[in-house]
C-alpha cells in the first residue's frame, strides 16, 4: 500500500496529463474579423516573422502554401478566433467516426506548450500535410476583383504542374498587389516579396482566393453578397485568356494611374528582393550539406535545393527593367527620374562606363566563401547568368551540390553528384 507521501511524489513527477485544444475559441467569424485580418496582414506581418528572435513565431518552418495556412491561423489564435480546415489524413477517428475537419479544437498537439509553441506545431503538421492544391481545392473560394485585399491568396499552376501560392500583403492605389510567399526547401526563413501582379491563371480552383469561414463548410450553406463570392474572374478569363487576365484584373483595380518611377522602381525592387532571398536559399543549402556531410542530394532534396527557376525569374525580372528603361530613354523621359538611378540603369545597360557606385547603393549583396567576403550587384548577376562555357554551362551555378562559389558565377570544380 502506498503512503500519502508517496502518492504525492507520483502526482509531482508524473502530472495528470489534460486533454486541451490547441487554442480556445472566444470569437467567431464574420465579415468585420474578415476586415481585421486584412488590416493585420498589411499593418502588422513583416517578411521576418518566421525568422527574427524577437517574433514569437521565430522558427517555423514554411514552404509554399503553408505560410498561407500559417497567416491565418496565427491571426486566429490571437484573437481567438476558430481555424478550420479539411481533414489532411482524411481518416481522423473522433468518437468513433471519422473527422471530415481539423480546427484548433483538436487534442493532438497537448504534448506540446501551450500558447505559439503548440501553434507552430499545429501550423507545421499542416504544411507537412498539404500543398497548394488542398488549399485551392478544399479551404478557399473565389472572390469578386474589386474585393481583393492584404489577407487573401493566388494560387496559381504553371509549367509542369507545379503549384505556387502568394499572399496578398497590400493593394496599391495604382491596381499593383505587394505579394508574400514561401517555398522550398521548408525552413525557417524571410519570406520573398514582389510588386506587381503574379503570372496569370488556368481556371477553376485556382486565382485569386479568400479562406473559408468554418460555416462555409456546411453543404447547405449559401455564400451571401458580404461573402464576396463569385466567378467574375474566370469570366474574364474567358475572354482575354492567361497572359492578359492578370492585367485586366490589376486595370479593374486601379485608382490612380502607376507613374513612371514607381513603374521603373519596381523592377528595381523585385529583382533586389529576389537576389537577397538567392543568398538565403544558398545558405540554408549550404548547411543542409554540412549536416549531411557534404553527400550527394537525393532527387526529392534536390529539386527543393536547386535554383533554376529562381534564377530564370531574376534574369527574367532584370531584362524587363533594361527594357522599360530603353524605352524611357527612347522617348525622352530620362531627365524625370532620381539622377542617381539613371546613372546606376546606364550602367546596368551598358550606356555608360561610369554609375557602378551608384548601382552598388541601389542594390548589392554581400556572401562569404572559405572566410573571403564578396559583393554583387544585379549587373554582376546579369552577366554571370547570362555568360556559359563552351559546354553550354552557366558561369553561374544552379546546382545545389556545386560549391558555393560556383553558385555566384566565380572560379571553383563543380560537384561530380548526379543532376536531375
Amino acid at each position: 500500500m502506498q503512503s500519502s507521501l508517496a502518492k504525492s511524489l507520483i502526482i509531482f513527477l508524473f502530472p495528470i496529463i489534460s486533454l486541451a485544444s490547441v487554442w480556445e475559441t472566444t470569437n467567431y467569424w464574420d465579415q468585420n474579423w474578415e476586415s481585421k485580418f486584412s488590416e493585420w496582414m498589411k499593418l502588422e506581418v513583416s517578411r521576418n516573422i518566421f525568422k527574427n528572435p524577437q517574433s514569437k513565431w521565430n522558427g517555423t518552418k514554411t514552404d509554399c502554401a503553408d505560410a498561407a495556412y500559417a497567416m491565418r491561423i496565427i491571426f486566429s489564435f490571437e484573437n481567438g478566433l476558430p481555424f478550420q480546415m479539411k481533414n489532411p489524413s482524411g481518416a481522423r477517428p473522433v468518437d468513433g467516426e471519422v473527422a471530415k475537419f481539423l480546427t484548433n479544437e483538436t487534442n493532438a498537439f497537448d504534448n506540446y506548450e501551450a500558447g505559439p509553441k503548440r501553434v507552430i506545431r499545429f501550423i507545421e503538421y499542416i504544411g507537412d500535410s498539404v500543398g497548394t492544391e488542398h488549399l485551392a481545392y478544399h479551404d478557399t473560394y473565389s472572390t469578386t476583383v474589386q474585393n481583393i485585399n492584404a489577407g487573401h491568396i493566388y494560387i496559381y499552376q504553371y509549367g509542369g504542374g507545379t503549384r505556387h501560392t502568394y499572399i496578398v500583403k497590400d493593394r496599391l492605389l495604382d491596381g499593383n498587389l505587394i505579394l508574400y510567399w514561401s517555398t522550398v526547401p521548408k525552413a525557417p526563413r524571410k519570406l520573398a516579396r514582389k510588386k506587381g501582379m503574379p503570372s496569370g491563371f488556368t481556371g477553376r480552383p485556382w486565382g485569386f482566393k479568400r479562406f473559408k469561414q468554418p460555416e462555409f463548410y456546411n453543404a447547405n450553406y449559401v455564400y451571401t453578397e458580404d461573402t464576396a463570392a463569385s466567378k467574375e474572374q474566370y469570366k474574364i478569363l474567358e475572354k482575354v485568356g492567361k497572359r492578359k487576365v492578370n492585367d485586366v484584373i490589376k486595370k479593374m483595380l486601379q485608382l490612380e494611374e502607376e507613374d513612371l518611377y514607381t513603374g521603373i522602381q519596381k523592377y528595381v525592387d523585385n529583382a533586389c528582393d529576389a537576389l537577397k532571398d538567392r543568398v538565403e536559399v544558398i545558405k540554408i543549402t549550404e548547411d543542409f550539406l554540412q549536416r549531411k556531410s557534404g553527400r550527394c542530394m537525393t532527387e526529392a532534396e534536390y529539386n527543393d535545393y536547386s535554383t533554376p527557376g529562381r534564377d530564370s525569374a531574376i534574369a527574367t525580372t532584370i531584362s524587363t527593367l533594361l527594357e522599360s528603361w530603353e524605352t524611357v530613354v527612347e522617348i525622352g523621359r530620362a531627365n524625370e527620374l532620381p539622377s542617381n538611378l539613371t546613372k546606376a540603369l546606364d550602367f546596368l545597360s551598358d550606356k555608360s562606363k561610369s554609375g557602378e557606385g551608384e548601382l552598388n547603393g541601389i542594390c548589392q549583396i554581400s556572401f562569404k566563401n572559405k572566410g573571403k567576403s564578396y559583393k554583387l550587384n544585379l549587373k554582376d548577376f546579369y552577366e554571370r547568368y547570362n555568360k556559359k562555357s563552351l559546354f553550354g554551362r552557366r558561369k553561374l551555378s544552379p546546382y545545389p551540390n556545386d560549391p558555393m562559389s560556383l553558385r555566384w558565377g566565380l572560379k571553383g570544380k563543380k560537384s561530380k553528384c548526379k543532376r536531375y
